[in-house]
């Protein structure tokens, strides 16, 4: 069996796939290989112009599927965690590899799929973030291929920022629900 040779920051994903079919390919590729990369952090200090904060990423996938990221510029709710002068406002771009811009946001919980984006940062193990905070979160179904993200500061703000890249496990469906014995009855069920 062959491994998969991964650069620093790669996704892997079967998104798109019904079990029936992700049961049918070779085991391999099937789960994501161990040890493959699902968050990476990066606190820098957001400047303007030149000085934005610029992060690229690589995703890769097994025949082309899609791979769901979550990506996040966090500032304010950094203020928690006693540090001072955060950026206030971040706002979050994505790149493709031709320089398209892909998304962006500013304020994650003003986004219409804000619930989504909540249950994905309880999928992926992520902090929480208050959901009238500023910080920016974009959630992505990406095809193979390499992404910039840019953080920036709105009107020019400046300060330190998190800039976070999270794999979203796909969801997994819900299993059926234990059989309800009928009211008075003494017939075990199961």
């Amino acid at each position: 069996m062959k491994a998969f040779a991964t650069p620093l920051l790669v996704f892997m994903g079967l998104s798109g796939l019904s079990a029936q079919s992700q049961s049918e390919l070779p085991t391999v590729l099937a789960l994501s290989p161990p040890g493959t990369l699902t968050n990476l952090s990066c606190r820098a200090y957001v400047g303007t112009n030149a000085s934005i904060a610029i992060t690229g990423f690589v995703v890769t996938s097994p025949f082309g599927f899609t791979t769901q990221v979550l990506i996040r510029a966090v500032g304010p709710t950094l203020s928690k965690f006693a540090l001072t002068g955060v950026l206030a406002q971040p706002v979050l771009t994505l790149y493709d590899s031709s320089g398209k811009q892909v998304a962006t946001n500013t304020g994650w919980g003003t986004n219409p799929i804000a619930a989504q984006i909540s249950a994905a940062f309880a999928a992926a193990g992520a902090l929480a973030l208050p959901q009238d905070s500023a910080d920016s979160a974009l959630l992505m179904t990406l095809s193979p291929g390499s992404y910039t993200a840019e953080v920036s500061g709105l009107n020019g703000a400046t300060g330190p920022a998190l800039i976070e890249f999270y794999n979203v496990p796909p969801p997994i469906a819900p299993s059926s629900p234990p059989p309800v014995p009928p009211p008075n009855s003494t017939t075990p069920i199961g």
